[in-house]
Order: structure tokens, then sequence, then C-alpha cells
């Protein structure tokens, strides 16, 4: 999750609720200076029925990954790997339990 495919979404195979969880982690947690960033945030639904999540917005990315620029708490960067951290986490398969 460390690259610049983080804004490309949740790879295949993630359920519709898991997605959800992830997106609304993820708003919660991304910044909202003008709150583009954080209603840009989507799911789609691919052909197999799997989903990912995304972020549809011109800077998603350098937001994102940006990590020595300061934001105010509870955001920050890297809010789409956190969500997906937590939510792995939380369902028992996250990278605690690997």
């Amino acid at each position: 999750y460390e690259s610049a495919l983080d804004m490309l979404g949740i790879p295949a195979m993630v359920s519709a609720e898991i997605a959800k969880e992830v997106l609304e982690r993820a708003i919660f947690y991304c910044p909202k200076n003008t709150g583009n960033l954080a209603s840009s945030g989507r799911i789609e639904t691919q052909a197999d029925g799997s989903c990912r999540v995304y972020f549809d917005c011109p800077y998603a990315w350098y937001v994102h990954e940006y990590t020595w620029k300061n934001h105010t708490y509870p955001t920050c960067a890297k809010f789409l790997t956190r969500a997906i951290q937590e939510v792995e986490t939380l369902h028992g398969f996250g990278w605690a339990n690997r």
C-alpha cells in the first residue's frame, strides 16, 4: 500500500460492506481544507462483484503521500492506507494478524 497505487483503491475481492467501512474511515482521516478531497471518495463495484475504494480528486495522491505535511488531528496523510489497515485488523485479516 505504500505507492501511488493507494489512490487507485483497494485490490479486487473486497466486499461492499468492507469497502463501505474503509471509505467511512478514510473520509474521517482525510484532510478537509476545502472538503473537495473528502467528498471525492468513491466505491466502485467491479464486474466480479468485488469493490475498490478510491478518491477521485486531482490532488488526492499528493495529500495522501506527503507525510511531512502537518494535518489537524484526527486527519492525516496516508488516510486511505490507515483506513485499510484498521478495517483489515478489525476483521482479523490485517497486517497485525499476518
